[in-house]
C-alpha cells in the first residue's frame, strides 16, 4: 500500500512536470517533437516509478493464536494470559499480544530479549513515573502524555522486558490488573 501511494505521488509529479513543460514549450512555438518526447516521458516516467520502488518488509509475522509459532519466530516462550479475542505478533526477539476488549480498545502487550527497556513502539515524550499500587506483582513504570492519559506501561521479569500499551482510555486499575495477569502467565 506505501509503495502504491509513493508510485502515485511520483507520477502525479511526472505529469505536473511533464504538463508544464509541454504548455511552455507548445506556448513558446507549438513544437511538435518536444510535445510527442513529453509524452513519452509520461509513459516511461509512471512505469520506471512503479517497477522500481521497493518497500521494507513488515518484520511482524502474525501468529493467530499459535504460541508455538510466536516462540519460533522470537527464540524464547510466552504464556498468553486466559483471553479470548486475542491475536499473537513475532519477529525476531520480540512477542506482541494484541487483546481487543469491550471497555479499554485495543491492549498491546510486548515481552522483548532485554532487561529494563522499553519496547512498546511509543516514542512521544511521555513523563515517566513509578506505579505505586499495593496490588501490583512487580515494581512498574507508567508514561503520561502531557495530558495525564495513561499511554505505555513497562516492568522487567528475569531477562525480559515487557511494555503494555492501549488504544483507548485506560485507568490505573485496569492496568495493575492487566499487568498482574500477565505476570502471573509468566512467572
Amino acid at each position: 500500500m506505501l509503495n502504491e501511494k509513493i508510485a502515485a505521488i511520483i507520477f502525479a509529479m511526472a505529469i505536473t512536470a511533464t504538463i508544464g513543460t509541454s504548455a511552455l514549450i507548445t506556448g513558446c512555438g507549438n513544437n511538435k517533437k518536444a510535445e510527442e518526447k513529453n509524452r513519452n516521458t509520461i509513459s516511461t516516467t509512471a512505469k520506471a516509478s512503479t517497477e522500481d520502488i521497493a518497500g521494507i518488509a513488515n518484520p511482524w509475522q502474525d501468529c493467530g493464536q499459535d504460541t508455538e509459532m510466536a516462540e519460533k519466530i522470537a527464540g524464547f516462550s510466552i504464556k498468553a494470559p486466559a483471553f479470548s479475542n486475542y491475536t499473537i505478533y513475532a519477529m525476531n526477539g520480540v512477542i506482541e499480544i494484541q487483546i481487543d476488549t469491550e471497555d479499554n480498545g485495543t491492549i498491546s502487550f510486548r515481552k522483548a530479549e532485554s532487561d529494563n527497556v522499553n519496547v512498546s513502539g511509543i516514542y512521544e515524550e511521555l513523563h515517566y513515573v513509578m506505579l505505586d499500587n499495593k496490588d501490583l506483582k512487580t515494581p512498574a513504570s507508567i508514561g503520561c502524555d502531557s495530558d495525564g492519559n495513561i499511554k505505555v506501561a513497562t516492568w522487567s521479569q528475569g531477562d525480559y522486558s515487557y511494555t503494555m500499551t492501549s488504544d483507548g482510555e485506560i485507568e490505573v486499575e485496569d492496568v495493575v490488573n492487566y499487568i498482574n495477569q500477565m505476570y502471573d502467565a509468566n512467572a
